[in-house]
């Protein structure tokens, strides 16, 4: 990890394409250093689980939708856990990939039974969009076919979902903070949904400049906090 985190600051000190803005970092961390929850896991309390493949297809959406809660204090990833769940468990065909296309932030919201606009709620939706269009368009519709695809081999499955489904939550999530800025060149191709190639200097310095503002997020949150505080950041290749 160490390496990581050394290429990653050295990529965002030489990143022509995107910036870490450290006003942002600062205002983040104060934001965020009396809020980080104590998280501890419920397989069975609050997961979607009926070994078959629903199951599949439930992950997969409440894995669009798990990122950035805060503000929003209330939301949390158990709630969003637990909300999805009682939703396939009234309606089976909730999660089917042509509805998943469909559904709007306010049909999201009475979804999860939830009062007010989501943090992010416009990401998430376009989040739920791409999952039902790929799923539909190679796939059949269904997760556990992706999944079966793979012959249970742990390696292909990434490249299969790194290769249909690019993650870049982190970056845009972190860009609507105001933590990343992005040279206008890359932030027309993101508005105008034009494919960022893998390896180019873009998608390298939007993946390093990702991890780097978040290792500094963290680190001041340490510091300030006085607590040590860990994040999960999974970068993919």
């Amino acid at each position: 990890m160490e390496a990581v985190r050394a290429t990653s600051a050295w990529v965002a000190s030489h990143s022509s394409h995107v910036t870490v803005d450290s006003s942002g970092v600062e205002k983040v961390a104060e934001r965020m250093k009396d809020s980080i929850p104590k998280v501890e896991w419920d397989f069975e309390g609050i997961h979607y689980f009926d070994d078959g493949p629903l199951t599949v297809q439930y992950l997969f959406v409440l894995d669009a939708l798990n990122f950035c809660f805060w503000p929003d204090k209330e939301m949390t990833y158990d709630h969003l856990a637990a909300g999805l769940k009682e939703v396939l468990q009234n309606d089976k065909s909730a999660f089917d990939a042509d509805r998943l296309q469909k559904y709007t932030g306010p049909e999201l919201r009475k979804l999860l039974k939830w009062p007010r606009p989501l943090p992010l709620e416009e990401e998430r939706v376009r989040l739920m969009h791409e999952v039902g269009f790929e799923l539909e368009r190679s796939f059949d519709g269904k997760a556990s076919k992706l999944v079966e695809s793979c012959e249970k081999s742990a390696a292909k499955l990434v490249a299969l979902i790194t290769s249909h489904f690019p993650d870049y939550i982190v970056p845009a999530v972190l860009q609507q903070l105001g933590v990343l800025k992005f040279s206008p060149s890359l932030a027309n191709m993101i508005e105008s949904n034009r494919e960022i190639s893998s390896g180019s200097e873009e998608e390298v310095e939007l993946r390093a400049c990702s991890v780097h503002a978040v290792e500094e997020i963290r680190e001041l949150i340490n510091r300030k906090s006085g607590k040590q505080v860990i994040f999960y950041c999974f970068i993919l290749q």
